[in-house]
């Protein structure tokens, strides 16, 4: 089947130019171009978003996104709009209440260690290249708690932090954001919220690459005689990618989709700025002006998978086709999701896509090149060329004039991801067996279509940015975005087998 989504994938528009053509080298933008995005987004700035209409954020009701807007509740201080007083991510705080060590311990050391550091790791020479030196203090502090040395590591992140700083190249950073342990967050701590994240989500194609391939895979495989088409969604958060979905199976004549939210526990770290209610109303406002009927409902993972093992001793419905969706770690959501809960729902959709028809899509956008059986040096090196790219590709999209906005965003959506607790513990599940890609056993490699990869390829402009996009995996079932040649996110989508 020819991909249909792009064509209803809503083109977000900015003081009416596309905003792809910001997919460019900084040294391309015009005069007129700079305008639109001026000065940490100027008080002239606005954003056409399109996917509820004029619904979610009327353009004639909402606040402009400016500099005033995005600023003004970090207080004077930009570089740390975060205090003590907040909480973790779920995998920090899972990972803080074990017995096992932290890799960010309190520092026991002497001047002579810190001397013999700063000669075996910089040879001595004052003048070595910044970056060079962090890079080789970083793959160190990796080695040193791979191998337990809690001293070691406690005495290289002291040096590490005195050489960084929030408002230096991508790879300070990233060092600056483990230095002072990236894994806390805010609840609240911009009034403007929804500006910031449209900024993100549209100036960066991440989220939108992302949804985009999720949903045209999702499209590819419905068959022909599926008369319902239930979505399960691992994280429905803002709901921001099923408004074209619910269009493109309007125009393909498949008006009847369920779309399952699943609901976690108490204990789960939920968007503070986005309610399920208000979610529902908008996309059954949306689906009714496409002429498509809508259910959709808020459920445990337990309730819904009893509900469906109930309908298939019933005989069930075998028109039903199910579309299990997981993103993860994309920019613009702004929150770390438990490795446990993810889990959790793949090894659900697995148990019944053995006795339903359906697929399953998953988002990765912490995806690196690492292995199962990897050491933690060689993880944590994979991070870190993760995040460099993915904040290089932050900034290139950036006039140098725009830093402050760029610093805003950075530390409202990408500063949480940068943590040791958070990559120490991925690793460590990795190593027990807790790996995504064991959950499909049993599954089968749905290909991503040649449309798909040419369209998706386009979105990111492959060949003239320094995005790209590139298809892996035995079956062709993975389509990955990367910066510069590093992956930034992958989607894997695998089927129930026929």
């Amino acid at each position: 089947m020819e991909s249909q989504v792009q064509e209803q994938w809503p083109f977000f528009e900015i003081q009416g130019y596309e905003i792809s053509s910001l997919f460019m080298d900084v040294d391309e933008y015009s005069s007129s171009d700079i305008s639109c995005v001026s000065s940490s987004f100027p008080s002239d700035y606005s954003v056409q978003f399109t996917c509820f209409e004029n619904e979610l954020l009327p353009l004639s009701e909402m606040e402009e996104f400016s500099l005033e807007n995005l600023m003004e509740n970090f207080g004077p201080d930009l570089t740390d709009p975060f205090d003590n007083n907040m909480y973790e991510s779920e995998e920090a705080s899972s990972f803080s209440q074990q017995e096992t060590w932290s890799p960010t311990p309190s520092i026991k050391s002497t001047e002579a260690t810190i001397e013999m550091m700063q000669f075996t790791l910089l040879g001595g020479d004052t003048k070595t290249d910044n970056n060079l030196g962090l890079l080789h203090l970083l793959k160190a502090y990796g080695a040193a708690v791979e191998n337990d040395q809690r001293d070691l590591a406690g005495v290289i992140m002291a040096r590490v932090n005195g050489k960084v700083s929030p408002v230096g190249e991508p790879l300070e950073r990233v060092a600056f954001n483990l230095s002072e342990d990236g894994g806390y967050t805010k609840k609240e701590y911009c009034t403007h919220f929804e500006e910031a994240f449209r900024g993100i989500y549209e100036l960066f194609p991440s989220g939108r690459f992302a949804h985009f391939a999720s949903n045209s895979i999702i499209i590819d495989a419905i068959p022909s005689d599926a008369q319902l088409i239930h979505i399960v969604d691992f994280d429905i958060g803002e709901a921001i990618q099923w408004p074209a979905m619910i269009e493109t199976l309007a125009k393909i004549q498949r008006p009847m989709v369920k779309l399952t939210a699943i609901k976690w526990g108490e204990d789960y770290n939920a968007s503070p700025h986005w309610n399920f209610a208000e979610t529902k109303r908008r996309l059954s406002d949306h689906a009714k002006a496409f002429g498509v009927k809508l259910e959709i409902k808020e459920m445990t993972i337990d309730e819904f998978a009893s509900e469906m093992k109930r309908m298939k001793k019933r005989g069930g419905d075998q028109k039903e086709w199910l579309a299990f969706n997981c993103m993860v770690s994309l920019p613009h959501m702004g929150r770390e999701r438990s490795s446990n809960l993810i889990q959790e729902f793949l090894h659900m959709a697995k148990d019944l896509l053995m006795n339903f028809q359906g697929i399953v899509t998953f988002g990765d956008g912490d995806a690196c090149e690492t292995t199962v059986n990897g050491t933690f040096s060689s993880f944590f090196e994979g991070r870190l060329a993760h995040y460099q790219a993915l904040l290089e590709s932050m900034e290139s999209n950036f006039p140098a004039r725009l830093a402050e906005a760029r610093m805003a965003l950075e530390s409202m959506f990408v500063r949480q991801y940068i943590s040791t607790h958070v990559w120490y513990q991925k690793w460590a599940n990795m190593t027990e067996g807790i790996a995504f890609l064991g959950t499909t056993a049993g599954l089968e490699g749905q290909r991503v279509s040649r449309d798909t990869l040419t369209e998706a390829k386009e979105l990111v402009r492959d060949g003239v940015s320094l995005y790209g996009v590139r298809s892996e995996g035995s079956s062709e079932n993975k389509i990955v975005l990367e910066w510069n040649g590093t992956p930034l996110v992958m989607i894997s989508t695998w089927r129930s087998q026929s």
